[in-house]
Protein backbone atom coordinates (compact mmCIF):
# COMPACT_ATOMS: atom_id res chain seq x y z
CA UNK A 1 0.00 0.00 0.00
CA UNK A 2 2.59 2.30 0.38
CA UNK A 3 3.98 1.83 -3.08
CA UNK A 4 2.46 4.98 -4.54
CA UNK A 5 4.52 6.88 -2.16
CA UNK A 6 8.17 5.31 -2.80
CA UNK A 7 7.94 6.36 -6.25
CA UNK A 8 6.35 2.84 -7.16
CA UNK A 9 2.93 3.75 -8.33
CA UNK A 10 3.28 1.57 -11.93
CA UNK A 11 3.86 -1.21 -9.46
CA UNK A 12 0.96 -0.40 -7.10
CA UNK A 13 -1.35 0.29 -10.44
CA UNK A 14 -0.37 -3.67 -11.27
CA UNK A 15 -1.20 -5.48 -8.78
CA UNK A 16 -4.54 -7.21 -7.87
CA UNK A 17 -6.35 -6.58 -4.78
CA UNK A 18 -9.09 -8.63 -5.29
CA UNK A 19 -8.53 -10.81 -2.30
CA UNK A 20 -5.29 -12.26 -3.18
CA UNK A 21 -1.76 -11.49 -0.57
CA UNK A 22 1.43 -11.83 -0.98
CA UNK A 23 2.77 -13.38 -4.33
CA UNK A 24 -0.46 -13.84 -5.79
CA UNK A 25 -1.46 -10.83 -6.42
CA UNK A 26 1.22 -9.83 -8.43
CA UNK A 27 3.36 -11.53 -11.45
CA UNK A 28 6.74 -13.01 -10.85
CA UNK A 29 8.27 -10.72 -13.03
CA UNK A 30 6.22 -7.47 -11.12
CA UNK A 31 7.74 -9.13 -7.73
CA UNK A 32 11.43 -9.37 -9.14
CA UNK A 33 11.22 -5.16 -9.25
CA UNK A 34 14.01 -4.01 -7.26
CA UNK A 35 13.29 -1.08 -5.08
CA UNK A 36 16.50 0.70 -4.45
CA UNK A 37 15.23 2.67 -1.73
CA UNK A 38 14.50 -0.71 0.61
CA UNK A 39 18.33 -1.82 0.43
CA UNK A 40 21.05 -1.04 2.46
CA UNK A 41 24.40 0.18 0.73
CA UNK A 42 26.40 -0.94 3.43
CA UNK A 43 25.12 -4.95 2.92
CA UNK A 44 26.51 -6.55 0.01
CA UNK A 45 23.73 -8.74 -0.35
CA UNK A 46 20.91 -6.16 -0.66
CA UNK A 47 18.75 -5.41 -3.78
CA UNK A 48 18.65 -9.26 -4.49
CA UNK A 49 15.43 -11.71 -6.17
CA UNK A 50 15.16 -14.70 -5.67
CA UNK A 51 16.11 -16.75 -8.55
CA UNK A 52 14.10 -19.76 -7.77
CA UNK A 53 11.56 -20.54 -10.53
CA UNK A 54 9.89 -22.98 -8.40
CA UNK A 55 8.81 -20.34 -5.70
CA UNK A 56 9.54 -16.82 -7.25
CA UNK A 57 9.29 -15.26 -4.19
CA UNK A 58 10.99 -12.23 -5.89
CA UNK A 59 12.86 -9.08 -4.31
CA UNK A 60 14.32 -9.17 -0.79
CA UNK A 61 14.93 -5.94 1.15
CA UNK A 62 16.44 -4.60 4.50
CA UNK A 63 14.32 -2.90 6.06
CA UNK A 64 11.95 -5.25 8.53
CA UNK A 65 9.03 -4.13 10.73
CA UNK A 66 8.34 -4.80 14.70
CA UNK A 67 6.49 -7.05 15.31
CA UNK A 68 7.10 -8.04 19.49
CA UNK A 69 8.93 -6.12 21.98
CA UNK A 70 9.03 -8.30 25.16
CA UNK A 71 9.05 -11.44 23.92
CA UNK A 72 9.63 -13.84 20.54
CA UNK A 73 6.96 -13.80 17.68
CA UNK A 74 5.97 -17.52 18.10
CA UNK A 75 4.62 -20.16 16.19
CA UNK A 76 3.14 -19.01 12.91
CA UNK A 77 0.58 -21.04 13.12
CA UNK A 78 -0.32 -19.85 16.54
CA UNK A 79 -3.06 -17.34 17.14
CA UNK A 80 -0.76 -15.36 19.78
CA UNK A 81 1.67 -13.89 16.80
CA UNK A 82 -1.82 -11.64 16.36
CA UNK A 83 -1.49 -10.53 20.21
CA UNK A 84 2.13 -9.41 20.19
CA UNK A 85 3.27 -6.44 21.41
CA UNK A 86 5.20 -4.89 18.48
CA UNK A 87 3.50 -2.13 16.30
CA UNK A 88 3.13 -4.50 13.05
CA UNK A 89 1.29 -8.04 13.43
CA UNK A 90 -1.11 -10.21 11.09
CA UNK A 91 -4.12 -9.12 10.39
CA UNK A 92 -4.99 -6.51 13.17
CA UNK A 93 -4.42 -2.94 12.05
CA UNK A 94 -2.45 -0.59 14.95
CA UNK A 95 -3.18 3.25 14.31
CA UNK A 96 -0.78 5.58 16.16
CA UNK A 97 -3.26 6.29 18.91
CA UNK A 98 -2.73 2.89 20.19
CA UNK A 99 0.96 3.42 20.73
CA UNK A 100 0.31 4.82 23.81
CA UNK A 101 3.94 4.11 25.43
CA UNK A 102 4.69 7.65 22.99
CA UNK A 103 6.06 7.36 19.04
CA UNK A 104 8.92 8.85 20.26
CA UNK A 105 9.82 5.72 22.29
CA UNK A 106 8.56 2.79 20.30
CA UNK A 107 9.88 1.30 17.42
CA UNK A 108 8.69 0.69 14.04
CA UNK A 109 11.09 -0.97 12.71
CA UNK A 110 14.69 -1.77 11.65
CA UNK A 111 17.32 -3.21 9.47
CA UNK A 112 18.57 -7.04 9.04
CA UNK A 113 21.22 -8.23 6.81
CA UNK A 114 20.81 -10.79 4.04
CA UNK A 115 22.09 -13.96 3.68
CA UNK A 116 23.37 -14.94 0.50
CA UNK A 117 22.18 -18.27 0.66
CA UNK A 118 19.37 -19.40 -2.20
CA UNK A 119 15.69 -18.32 -1.23
CA UNK A 120 16.58 -16.93 2.45
CA UNK A 121 13.52 -15.39 3.56
CA UNK A 122 15.15 -12.49 5.33
CA UNK A 123 12.87 -9.23 3.81
CA UNK A 124 11.02 -11.41 1.32
CA UNK A 125 8.10 -8.64 0.83
CA UNK A 126 6.32 -10.76 -1.56
CA UNK A 127 6.13 -14.09 1.11
CA UNK A 128 5.54 -12.25 3.99
CA UNK A 129 5.43 -15.17 5.96
CA UNK A 130 7.96 -17.59 7.97
CA UNK A 131 9.58 -14.34 10.11
CA UNK A 132 10.51 -13.05 6.78
CA UNK A 133 9.21 -9.74 6.94
CA UNK A 134 8.79 -8.90 10.39
CA UNK A 135 11.60 -8.55 13.35
CA UNK A 136 11.32 -8.28 17.22
CA UNK A 137 13.29 -6.47 20.44
CA UNK A 138 13.73 -9.46 22.52
CA UNK A 139 16.95 -9.61 22.08
CA UNK A 140 19.46 -6.75 21.24
CA UNK A 141 20.74 -5.61 17.93
CA UNK A 142 23.60 -8.06 16.73
CA UNK A 143 22.79 -10.84 19.29
CA UNK A 144 24.61 -13.75 19.35
CA UNK A 145 21.06 -15.56 19.43
CA UNK A 146 20.31 -17.23 16.46
CA UNK A 147 17.04 -16.62 14.06
CA UNK A 148 14.67 -19.14 13.76
CA UNK A 149 12.27 -18.71 11.07
CA UNK A 150 9.17 -21.41 11.06
CA UNK A 151 8.71 -23.98 9.21
CA UNK A 152 10.36 -23.45 5.72
CA UNK A 153 9.52 -24.78 2.40
CA UNK A 154 12.08 -26.67 0.87
CA UNK A 155 14.73 -24.36 -1.00
CA UNK A 156 12.75 -21.33 1.07
CA UNK A 157 14.33 -20.85 4.54
CA UNK A 158 16.92 -19.53 7.00
CA UNK A 159 20.58 -19.25 5.61
CA UNK A 160 23.00 -19.03 8.39
CA UNK A 161 26.23 -16.54 7.43
CA UNK A 162 28.96 -17.19 9.84
CA UNK A 163 29.89 -14.40 12.10
CA UNK A 164 26.68 -12.42 10.64
CA UNK A 165 23.56 -14.17 10.71
CA UNK A 166 22.99 -17.42 13.26
CA UNK A 167 20.06 -18.99 12.38
CA UNK A 168 17.96 -22.11 12.22
CA UNK A 169 14.54 -23.49 10.54
CA UNK A 170 12.16 -24.97 13.59
CA UNK A 171 8.46 -25.25 14.08
CA UNK A 172 8.62 -23.91 17.16
CA UNK A 173 9.21 -20.38 16.99
CA UNK A 174 9.82 -17.64 15.37
CA UNK A 175 12.38 -14.50 15.76
CA UNK A 176 14.58 -11.96 13.75
CA UNK A 177 16.80 -9.88 15.32
CA UNK A 178 18.23 -6.61 14.13
CA UNK A 179 21.38 -6.58 12.22
CA UNK A 180 23.66 -4.81 10.24
CA UNK A 181 27.10 -4.00 8.75
CA UNK A 182 27.29 -0.71 10.11
CA UNK A 183 30.22 -0.65 13.35
CA UNK A 184 28.72 -0.76 16.51
CA UNK A 185 24.91 -0.93 16.06
CA UNK A 186 21.60 -0.51 13.90
CA UNK A 187 19.39 2.03 12.58
CA UNK A 188 15.57 1.57 14.16
CA UNK A 189 12.94 3.69 12.66
CA UNK A 190 10.78 5.08 15.58
CA UNK A 191 7.47 5.34 15.49
CA UNK A 192 7.44 9.29 14.86
CA UNK A 193 9.32 8.99 11.89
CA UNK A 194 12.98 9.75 13.13
CA UNK A 195 15.99 7.40 12.70
CA UNK A 196 17.96 6.77 15.61
CA UNK A 197 21.31 4.69 15.71
CA UNK A 198 21.31 1.45 18.49
CA UNK A 199 24.14 0.31 19.91
CA UNK A 200 24.86 -3.54 20.01
CA UNK A 201 25.37 -2.73 24.10
CA UNK A 202 22.06 -1.37 24.95
CA UNK A 203 20.65 -2.35 27.74
CA UNK A 204 18.38 -5.65 26.86
CA UNK A 205 15.49 -4.71 28.77
CA UNK A 206 15.34 -1.54 27.21
CA UNK A 207 15.56 -2.38 23.82
CA UNK A 208 12.78 -4.52 24.86
CA UNK A 209 10.88 -2.03 26.21
CA UNK A 210 11.44 0.14 22.89
CA UNK A 211 9.87 -2.34 20.49
CA UNK A 212 6.40 -2.46 22.86
CA UNK A 213 3.77 -0.35 21.77
CA UNK A 214 1.94 -0.13 24.65
CA UNK A 215 3.62 -2.11 28.03
CA UNK A 216 3.77 1.66 29.94
CA UNK A 217 7.21 0.79 30.59
CA UNK A 218 9.77 3.77 31.48
CA UNK A 219 12.28 3.78 28.80
CA UNK A 220 16.25 5.13 29.93
CA UNK A 221 18.24 6.83 27.44
CA UNK A 222 19.30 5.14 24.50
Amino acid sequence: MILPYIDQANLYNKLNFGGTVGRAGASATDRATIISMLGCPSDPNSLQTDPSSAFGTGFNGNYLLCGAGTTTMGPQASATVMTRDGMFRPLPSTQLRDVTDGTSNTVMGSEVILSSGPSDVHGNYWASVRAGVLLTTFYPPMTSVGHKMDDPLPGAQCFPMAGLIPCSSTADDQNVSARSLHTGGVHVLMADGAIRFVSANIDRTTFQRLGSRNGGEVVSDF
